[in-house]
């Protein structure tokens, strides 16, 4: 069912889309039901696991998880780094000795490259925030999830929905849609209504926002120090949309939210599971854990006690615990000593099975994966298209104040400086001068620049390829000063400048006194060209900032 039809509002279309997924969450699941009946306890624990693939660890890693699967009867999979060859046959593999289907996961942000090799980087959602056209964001959902489709994955983790409100954060940044709740809700909604009606679970995270940190939960623990009021108001409103209009999964973060519950990561708070998302958002799918493996909880808990807390906050589905024999065993004796009742487990494991059933992964063609020519049908014309597309529809004009774009020069009058701490694989050649320099380049350097561009008027200067989604910013900071130096004097002059920005548009803030500046969000072949359009007048930059 697709929900793009003309004249409805996006948001009662995508509800409606998107209702069949509680119905399905909800209804009676024959299948689910006959299955549950027959499980043994170990076979129900097993389910609630979902263990990490890395095929990169090599054949003694793969073993593990094959004895993992067939001897804890694990039920759930997540896909690491690898290529799409290589991970549809493991998928059908693990699926062959599997006494039950397995569920698939995979972290696919921005598409399968965020995990496989020879496949298309899509915009990441910073990106994707700048695009006023929503349209697209629902198109760009559904080729991600008709992608994850073709690889065998059944629930992408993704969109992120976090509220980046710190320009700091260290882990969020470039993955979020910006600083605007109304944004960040409305990208997030048709991003995840267009994954779902390709057939793949999409997953909003990372519950309750995990936007205005500066501490990487990977490495540690942070702490939101929102009020109640902030909280409901800002961090949860992107979650409700997403809950409102039927998302599958939501993913709880590795976070210490006082306000919610104090002393608690989120993971293991009931306050902030339970009855925060369950009862007073009535959030009736699938509830998901960060990777348990990540230092914001495997420093402070063992895994054992971890599991257990997070099972009775109302977690349904554990994401890469460590040691899962041991948690396994550890989980029968609390059992047994009433440290969490079969109820519990049993509530878990049924709505677990239910989404299986919802994915049809009973059956077989839905439980193996096509592996002909997969690369061929991943790299498709029409999605290579896209990509374009969106990279167009984001491309912003921050300041023209000068009114230099659209430049009527010849090209020969143009030079380019890339500044880039990677080599640009791009033509520059038609125009009158080019010179590609590190971010941290010496006076001597600057005055070669200088003597190669004396007979230049107007310079497009790219900022490109600098990493997007460092702490602090780094790469930006370290050029900050000798590239506003070499720009004061190449002004002594009086030459043009047009900044095109290919990278965070945090980086603005070096570049806040420059009258001409466009910001393109990434680096890529086609960034460029789409820039260099504008710059010259055949597209108009459409595209709106996505933070203040």
């Amino acid at each position: 069912m697709k929900f793009f039809e003309a004249g409805k509002h996006m948001f009662k279309r995508m509800s409606f889309c998107c209702l069949i997924v509680l119905l399905f969450s909800s209804a009676h699941a024959f299948w689910a039901e006959e299955t549950f009946s027959h499980l043994s306890r170990d076979e129900k624990i097993g389910q609630l696991f979902m263990i990490a693939v890395r095929p990169l660890l090599g054949s003694d890693h793969l073993k593990k998880v094959e004895s993992l699967i067939i001897d804890y009867h694990v039920g759930n999979i997540i896909i690491f780094k690898t290529d799409p060859q290589s991970q549809v046959a493991l998928i059908n593999y693990f699926q062959g000795i599997s006494t039950l289907p397995l569920m698939v996961g995979q972290d696919c942000e921005w598409g399968l490259a965020m995990r496989l090799e020879n496949t298309i980087a899509f915009p990441k959602n910073i990106t994707l925030g700048a695009i006023t056209d929503d349209k697209l964001m629902y198109q760009v959902g559904y080729e991600i999830g008709k992608q994850c489709g073709q690889v065998g994955v059944h629930i992408n983790f993704a969109p992120v929905v976090d509220i980046n409100s710190n320009p700091l954060n260290p882990v969020i940044g470039i993955r979020s849609f910006g600083d605007d709740k109304k944004n960040v809700a409305q990208k997030g909604v048709a991003f995840m209504c267009g994954m779902q009606d390709a057939g793949v679970l999409a997953c909003a995270k990372h519950f309750p926002g995990h936007g205005d940190t500066n501490v990487d939960s990977h490495v540690a623990l942070p702490v939101i120090k929102h009020n109640l009021q902030t909280i409901l108001d800002e961090d949860i409103y992107p979650f409700k949309a997403l809950i409102d209009a039927g998302v599958a999964s939501v993913m709880i973060a590795h976070l210490e939210v006082p306000a919610l519950q104090e002393h608690c990561p989120a993971t293991l708070s009931p306050n902030i599971i339970t009855t925060l998302l369950r009862h007073k958002l009535n959030f009736n799918g699938l509830i998901v854990s960060d990777a348990f493996e990540m230092k914001g909880l495997s420093r402070y808990y063992t895994q054992e006690n971890a599991v257990l807390q997070a099972l009775k906050a109302g977690i349904d589905l554990i994401v890469c615990p460590e040691n899962v024999p041991d948690v396994i065993a550890f989980l029968r004796q609390a059992i047994d000593e009433g440290k969490i009742t079969q109820k519990e487990i049993d509530e878990h494991v049924l709505r677990i099975l239910r989404y299986k059933e919802m994915l049809k992964l009973n059956e077989s063609k839905k439980c193996f994966v096509e592996e002909k020519n997969i690369i061929e049908r991943l790299n498709t014309e029409t999605a290579q298209h896209l990509k374009y597309k969106l990279y167009q529809a984001a491309l912003t004009s921050v300041t023209n104040t000068q009114q230099l774009i659209p430049l009527q020069k010849n090209k020969k009058s143009v030079g380019v400086i890339a500044i880039t701490n990677k080599h640009i694989n791009y033509d520059f050649s038609r125009f009158g001068a080019f010179k590609e320099i590190q971010p941290i380049f010496d006076n001597e350097q600057a005055l070669l620049i200088i003597n190669n561009f004396k007979h230049i008027d107007t310079i497009i200067v790219f900022l490109a390829s600098l990493d997007q989604n460092t702490s602090m910013f780094s790469p930006v900071k370290t050029i900050a000063s000798s590239l506003i130096d070499l720009f004061n004097q190449l002004n002594t002059d009086n030459k043009k400048l047009v900044f095109v920005v290919c990278t965070s548009p945090y980086a603005l803030q070096f570049l806040q006194k420059e009258e001409t500046v466009l910001i393109a969000y990434e680096y890529a072949p086609e960034t460029i060209d789409i820039a260099l359009d504008a710059v010259f007048g055949r597209i108009i930059p459409n595209g709106k900032m996505p933070i203040n």
